[in-house]
């Protein structure tokens, strides 16, 4: 709960900061604070599909639906550390150590989260010299660019309501639609700072020679992460699986990162990977369909999900601490109630009954520990599928084309299973059947892990759909009796595979691609039940 305050604190802090610096009287003022909600507000999305258009009120309903599951889900998660708290009278505990725990931990995690991120996958930045990098940054400026040309329109039209904006209105107007409108006030101020920083350096080590001073003077801003600062996110490039995630605690501190294997679907280089996408062209990516990729990963950016993802991770701190008491409480019960009476029925020297003991309170403690972590995850995810749904309605806005993303979410599996497949028959065709993976490979995989609620899709849910398959109907066999028992046998089988898959469903970090797929086709058509993505091949040929 004291997260949830103490975001409500910074919010009121941020308002009367602009309250105070805003250029505006009266009104104009309150909608400068009311603009820095972006949690509430989802400010910014009317950019190309229009509210005349008849597709947006269900792409406006989807990012209603996915900013009220968010608040919904903070919202619960901070009653039950209240209600927790209180039950157990440990308020003023929980505060002190939930103070110490976000300026420490959360925050610095959350500030340094972009370059936390690059360094975990080794990605670098994009290089404009190779000629398919080169399109994909070009593809990467046109989102920006509609990006920052529908914005301009935005404020067009809202000075054009306003009689005292007539200056500024006449201004933007005068720009020109590839100039990036004026550049937030907090980054002109941390820019300030990281200038600051180097004046200092100048200014304290003059005899130093001037490569060691810069050496020193970017340490210290990477220290402080200020080595990343740009009205719009730089693109980066990482090896790895096709996959793409946006990183950064504000969009002015960004990055974008696309794998080599996306890029691979698009603009195919490798000979295995030419003839694959010719015998199967529908696992090719289009242009369109990486436009659609790259707008996902900017709506992250924008809806500032990072930030969700930091204050989620803060409450999953606060209540492990919170539950941690109750737990030992509750072990304590089982010992004394339950174990020791067993164990002195039993007729059992007292050192194996010691050594039962342990034993027995070591496997109870793990159970209960390894429930809790499970429930606790659950309300976290609900939150990370809800950001991944707003952000799939954000590329549907910037892009006025919903399916584009919808046939580069079909092809993305396929390809990805396919690509896995091939490199381990190539591992044990060269190198044999029992051939481990390299270090490289095993590092990817745990860095994929941790990244997991940042990355375009779940990797590991894509990785397993053979859980999502029935039991295979049995044979009959003639007998009544044994066909009655084989049929009650496999439908108990598909009641517990159901059951089993909604419970895993609880836990992923992403809808299933079939869901997102579904959703896109509702953006564009409606709750018709007619979605082409899944029958027909994709119009566009244009790579």
């Amino acid at each position: 709960m004291f997260a949830i305050n103490a975001f409500i604190l910074a919010l009121i802090a941020c308002a009367l900061g602009v309250l105070f610096t805003s250029r505006e009287k009266g009104l104009g003022r309150l909608r400068d604070v009311i603009d820095i909600l972006p949690l509430v507000k989802p400010h910014g999305l009317k950019r190309i599909i229009t509210p005349s258009d008849p597709r947006f009120p269900r792409v406006q309903g989807g990012l209603l639906v996915s900013t009220l599951k968010t608040l919904g889900g903070m919202l619960l998660r901070g009653v039950t550390i209240l209600l927790v708290a209180k039950h157990f009278g440990w308020q003023d505990q929980v505060l002190n150590e939930t103070a110490i725990v976000m300026m420490v931990m959360t925050f610095m995690g959350y500030w340094h989260s972009a370059n936390t991120a690059l360094f975990m996958v080794r990605a670098r930045k994009a290089n404009p010299a190779d000629p398919r990098e080169a399109k994909l940054i070009e593809v990467y400026n046109e989102v920006l660019r509609d990006a920052r040309k529908l914005e301009r329109k935005e404020l067009i039209k809202k000075y054009q309501s306003d009689p005292k904006k007539a200056k500024q209105l006449q201004h933007l107007q005068s720009l020109g639609d590839d100039v990036p409108l004026e550049s937030p006030w907090l980054l002109r101020r941390l820019r300030n700072v990281r200038d600051g920083i180097n004046f200092v350096f100048d200014k304290l080590m003059p005899k130093m020679p001037e490569f060691q001073r810069r050496a020193f003077a970017r340490f210290v801003i990477a220290v402080a992460g200020l080595n990343r600062l740009a009205e719009d996110p730089e693109l980066f490039f990482f090896d790895g699986d096709s996959n793409a995630f946006a990183s950064g605690p504000l969009p002015f501190m960004s990055v974008i990162a696309v794998s080599s294997d996306i890029l691979q679907q698009w603009l195919p280089s490798e000979p295995d990977v030419v003839e694959h996408l010719k015998d199967f062209p529908e696992e090719r990516i289009t242009r369109r369909g990486m436009k659609g990729v790259l707008s996902h990963e900017r709506g992250h950016v924008a809806r500032f999900d990072i930030m969700v993802n930091a204050l989620m991770n803060l409450e999953t701190v606060v209540l492990s601490m919170i539950v941690d008491t109750p737990v030992r409480l509750v072990t304590g019960f089982i010992r004394t109630k339950w174990v020791e009476t067993l164990l002195k029925k039993l007729r059992l020297p007292d050192a194996a009954k010691a050594l039962g003991l342990d034993w027995i309170m070591r496997v109870v403690g793990q159970v209960i520990q390894m429930g809790i972590s499970q429930v606790q995850k659950i309300i976290p995810a609900f939150v990370t599928r809800s950001r991944e749904s707003g952000a799939d309605a954000y590329a549907a806005m910037v892009t006025d084309r919903p399916l584009d993303l919808a046939y580069s979410l079909k092809a993305l599996r396929p390809f990805v299973m396919w690509r896995r497949e091939s490199k381990d028959a190539l591992r044990r065709s060269f190198l044999g059947a029992k051939f481990a993976k390299t270090y490289e490979e095993h590092r990817m995989e745990s860095a994929m892990m941790a990244l997991r609620p940042i990355m375009f899709i779940d990797s590991l849910y894509d990785a397993l759909p053979a859980q999502k398959e029935e039991p295979a109907p049995q044979p009959k066999t003639g007998n009544p009796i044994l066909d009655l028992i084989i049929r009650v046998v496999t439908a108990v089988k598909a009641g517990l595979a159901r059951i089993r898959r909604a419970w895993d469903s609880l836990f992923y970090t992403h809808p299933s691609i079939e869901t997102r797929i579904w959703k896109n086709c509702e953006y564009e058509f409606g709750k018709a039940g007619f979605c082409p993505v899944f029958t027909e091949p994709n119009p566009d040929q244009e790579f």
